[in-house]
């Protein structure tokens, strides 16, 4: 089976690379359906099969539109309110009822990625 942007999301590795997971379960995604991006360390794109799972730079990880660390579990910060504290609902459900959220994933001159995230409550917006 091949998997598409909306069903995963992406988190931080320690050597800075993304690792592409199942919104579902966190498990790691082995094929992609994105047309010319290739896993780190691999000579053949998403579209093939990658038993250990697929990891993307951060480029091209904001080139397809991946989300970086917006899922709750182990390993993903749960968001809050960056102004009251109050913890934020799954992402559909906050921007269905007025949430602001924004993940900037950005790659500084020197290699260095860094991920920035804006969260507001309705009340706080």
């Amino acid at each position: 089976m091949t998997t598409s942007v909306p069903e995963i999301f992406g988190r931080v590795r320690e050597d800075g690379n993304i690792s592409v997971l199942y919104r579902e379960d966190g498990v790691a995604v082995t094929t992609l359906d994105v047309d010319g991006v290739y896993p780190v360390d691999s000579e053949f794109g998403t579209r093939y099969e990658h038993p250990g799972g697929i990891v993307l730079t951060p480029a091209d990880a904001a080139r397809i539109g991946l989300v970086v660390g917006e899922e709750e579990g182990e390993g993903c910060e749960q968001r809050t309110c960056d102004s009251c504290g109050k913890l934020a609902p799954p992402k559909e459900y906050a921007e269905a009822h007025g949430w602001f959220l924004d993940t900037v994933l950005t790659v500084t001159d020197d290699g260095r990625t860094v991920v920035e995230t804006e969260t507001r409550c309705p009340v706080c917006w």
